[in-house]
């Protein structure tokens, strides 16, 4: 739910009354900025309770501060166009904290969704998620090293979503860096994400179908940067694809299919 994701989703045409919960991997501001996006989003389009969201400990102090904030907004969203269009007993957000290894309650008979701790220190609370339902598994890593906990879940899953590093493009980066600050930026973010290279040994270690990479730092920008970005998967693991906005992947349901696309 980082910047921009909301507008995105929108244009995707996501039918945003149909949204039963948000779920935030931790609270950096790159995957929750646009959480009062998705409030408004499905406020204004018939959502009939306030929003779920999911998040590690202190996900409440989030959702509180968004809607303190907001509160203005709510009050003359309402007073504008009235109670039966954007009641203000629906407005704001319902947090609920993940708890390690417990799965996430639905509606949707056979999906499971089970949380699962990562490192991404010092992010003190950092999840991944494996949701499963009717055969087919999909993990999603979240931010983090690589310690064992994504490999652990991934066992044999159809697909695993995970973010990856360019070591060596962020290495070249630092040595651009217009100002001492960022130089060292990127010399922190090195330590607490996984690279690309692990990530592939993760997808052949646990015998992964396909690994599908997402949040990748830097994103590649043309076809050279991204033979580069995935040059230490050679030899490695071979089975992959490099997702972007509208990336889509369909499952179909009694067979082994991974059907990879673009929302047009």
């Amino acid at each position: 739910m980082g910047n921009g994701s909301v507008n995105n989703l929108t244009q995707y045409q996501l039918p945003w009354p149909n949204v039963k919960a948000v779920l935030i991997t931790h609270m950096h501001s790159d995957h929750m900025a646009d959480l009062p996006d998705a409030h408004l989003q499905s406020w204004i389009q018939g959502r009939t309770a306030p929003l779920k969201v999911y998040g590690p400990e202190g996900i409440n102090l989030v959702t509180k501060g968004f809607e303190l904030a907001y509160s203005p907004d709510y009050q003359y969203r309402n007073e504008h166009h009235g109670d039966d269009m954007l009641p203000m007993s629906i407005a704001g957000f319902n947090a609920i904290q993940i708890i390690d290894n417990q799965l996430i309650p639905n509606d949707t008979p056979g999906l499971e969704i089970l949380p699962f701790v990562v490192d991404h220190y010092p992010v003190n609370s950092a999840f991944g998620f494996k949701v499963s339902y009717k055969g087919r598994t999909v993990v999603i890593s979240g931010d983090t090293i690589h310690d064992g906990s994504v490999q652990k879940y991934s066992q044999d899953v159809d697909l695993l979503v995970h973010s990856a590093i360019s070591i060596d493009i962020v290495e070249r980066m630092r040595k651009l860096a217009p100002i001492p600050q960022m130089d060292k930026i990127l010399l922190d973010i090195q330590d607490y994400h996984t690279s690309i290279k692990e990530a592939g040994e993760i997808a052949r270690d646990a015998n992964v179908k396909h690994l599908l990479i997402y949040h990748s730092i830097p994103t590649p920008r043309n076809n050279l940067m991204e033979r580069v970005f995935f040059r230490p998967l050679e030899g490695i693991y071979e089975d992959y694809t490099l997702s972007d906005d509208g990336t889509r992947v369909v499952m179909p349901v009694g067979n082994n299919e991974i059907v990879i696309d673009k929302i047009n």
